[in-house]
């Protein structure tokens, strides 16, 4: 029988691997063509920048080649009013251009040679880190995290070799996402366009034998009405309006911020107990079949076109 030998990593300031550099000022009078430039609005939930996504500014006066991202550089949110969006990250891989980024950023670059920066990209994105910054980030109505906060950071040192292995693996997993990600936008836009050209259009298959008709919205289909939810519903209901208690196990709770892109979302949801579910079951039962919509921005008297039966 073996004893499996436990490998410790050592840990090391970021100030003493890396150097930093906070982002240009610039105001509106400076966009233009010129260099694109990573701002807060940017990073979202990405990894990486979306290149084609970014605003462009005038670099004159404004822009130097110190401001200008490297391959391997990580830029981090420095200042915004939402503390959550503090320390948030973007990794730089081979920028297709020259990109800057903005006063509310910082870049980090590393200077050590003991340092694979695709490994920190990654570990600056676990929970653990970002809690972290999250809670050194200051400020009254403005949270801020600048540059000493980043360098007295411990990071963990491993191995130049493991470094690389474990970002070889989940850069894999990365491309995979990525992939996916751009399936499902072409199917999206496929939807879209299927949508405009059968309910806009009204060029849905066998659209040739139907003759249009006067509507008080203009010709349509022969057999087509306009209708408002409320006539062609059976139901309409309002789901709960407080806030039950959340709970280690149980159901869980779909708000509207969990209804993105025709699907609900249940990465984010929370767990209510037995007896908070059947409270709100009292007031709200889903059944199969229904559809839950946002009330936020939904009115009940939006018109829909409904096609109905030819002899309606």
């Amino acid at each position: 029988m073996t004893k499996s030998a436990t490998v410790t990593w050592s840990k090391r300031r970021l100030g003493e691997l890396a150097e930093f550099r906070n982002g240009v000022n610039y105001n509106k009078n400076s966009f233009g063509k010129g260099v694109k430039v990573v701002g807060v609005k940017d990073f979202q939930d990405y990894t990486k920048p979306r290149y084609a996504e970014l605003e462009q500014i005038n670099p004159d006066g404004v822009v130097t080649e110190r401001n200008i991202l490297r391959d391997g550089d990580i830029v981090f949110v420095r200042s915004n009013g939402n503390r959550e969006l503090i320390g948030r990250s973007l990794f730089i891989e081979k920028p297709p251009e020259e990109v800057t980024h903005s006063a509310f950023t910082i870049r980090l670059r590393f200077t050590s040679r003991e340092v694979y920066p695709k490994f920190y990209a990654y570990c600056f994105r676990t929970p653990l880190i970002r809690k972290g910054l999250t809670a050194f980030g200051g400020g009254t109505n403005i949270s801020n995290l600048n540059q000493d906060i980043l360098g007295d950071i411990e990071i963990p040192l491993p191995p130049l070799a493991v470094q690389r292995r474990i970002a070889g693996i989940l850069s894999a997993y990365d491309e995979l996402i990525e992939n996916n990600q751009r399936r499902i936008k072409i199917l999206e836009e496929m939807a879209r366009s299927l949508y405009r050209e059968w309910f806009v259009n009204f060029r849905y298959p066998g659209h040739e034998k139907v003759p249009f008709v006067d509507s008080p919205r203009g010709p349509i289909p022969r057999g087509w009405k306009f209708k408002t939810l409320k006539d062609v519903c059976s139901k309409l209901m309002d789901g709960t309006h407080d806030s039950p208690r959340p709970s280690r196990s149980g159901y869980p709770l779909v708000t509207g911020r969990h209804i993105k892109n025709g699907f609900i979302d249940f990465s984010d949801t929370y767990l209510i107990s037995e007896d908070e579910h059947q409270k709100v079951m009292k007031r709200s039962r889903p059944e199969k079949g229904d559809i839950i919509y946002s009330n936020i921005a939904l009115s009940a008297k939006q018109l829909l076109l409904i096609k109905t039966s030819n002899t309606a």
